[in-house]
């Protein structure tokens, strides 16, 4: 159909739902996310969307398959529930501990384990292939499809997963990547050949990806001088939002704001977002960074 089309035709779909509930649709893919605190309302309250948003694709034509559609319940590691019991038509929707969303696994406890399981595959897939491309690309060539293979696998939703415990993984298959680009040995070290080549680490993507979030939305947040009025050292600084729960402590919304009042403040005050990230990489690749703990430290 389109993509105008497409949004046009679904339009009014979001009639259907109560109000509390948010959706999004893509391609011939729709999510559907809502909440509540008490379990029985829960379970009647999903059925009842499920059977709504069924009957709205029955009345335009359209049909929503009961083998690719899937219920997922996000809660904390610590706090296990019961899955909910979904049907549609007559069939057992799929009860699963990881859906797959616009190219990102998520599961149900969001310590993004799968995806990065996933990456990890891929990487030491493409680390094989340039074993062969290196009989046939210069230097500088391989470094122009690591950017378009590995890279940009690397820097898709890193601001969600990139601190995550399954990243140490992905961090060492990036590594693999770049030791059989440039034909070193299985233990070689990266750390100088990262730095020559002026090739961000897993860490330094992280970082970078999260700080251009900010600067983007500098707006959104507020500084402290704002909030408090205080003349201190730290009073251009923006304030960083307290959280209860250490997933929460992982958001873009806390990190990012972390990670952005340690930049030194000629790279704050860029004029524009290309000037920002241009002299952000040329500083993260200065520093080499291997570890996104230590480079917060570095500068408390």
């Amino acid at each position: 159909m389109g993509p105008k089309l497409f949004i046009l035709y679904l339009f009014d779909v979001e009639k259907k739902l109560p109000e509390d509930c948010n959706s999004y649709f893509y391609c011939d893919d729709g999510t559907v996310t809502t909440s509540h605190k008490i379990e029985n309302v829960m379970q009647e309250k999903c059925q009842t969307i499920m059977n709504d948003l069924n009957e709205w694709f029955a009345e335009h034509s359209l049909f929503l398959n009961a083998e690719k559609t899937k219920i997922i319940r996000f809660h904390s590691y610590q706090n296990p529930i019961k899955q909910l019991s979904i049907n549609l038509n007559g069939v057992d929707v799929q009860k699963g501990g990881s859906v797959k969303f616009l190219g990102v696994n998520l599961d149900e406890n969001l310590n993004w384990k799968d995806h990065c399981q996933s990456l990890t595959s891929k990487l030491n897939s493409i680390a094989y292939q340039f074993k062969n491309l290196r009989q046939v690309l210069d230097e500088k060539e391989l470094i122009a499809v690591y950017y378009a293979n590995c890279e940009s696998h690397l820097r898709y939703g890193v601001g969600l997963w990139g601190w995550s415990t399954g990243s140490k993984d992905v961090f060492v298959s990036q590594k693999n990547v770049l030791r059989s680009l440039l034909g070193l040995g299985y233990t070689a070290s990266c750390k100088e050949h990262f730095k020559r080549l002026g090739i961000l680490t897993l860490p330094g993507i992280f970082i970078f990806e999260l700080c251009v979030y900010v600067f983007n939305n500098k707006c959104k947040f507020v500084s402290n001088e704002s909030f408090h009025g205080v003349n201190t050292r730290q009073k251009n600084n923006l304030r960083e939002k307290q959280f209860r729960l250490e997933v929460t402590r992982k958001s873009p919304n806390y990190l990012g704001i972390k990670l952005y009042n340690t930049l030194p403040k000629s790279i704050q005050e860029s004029e524009n977002l290309e000037d920002f990230k241009k002299s952000l990489k040329k500083y993260l690749s200065k520093k080499n960074i291997y570890d996104v703990a230590e480079f917060v430290i570095w500068h408390v």
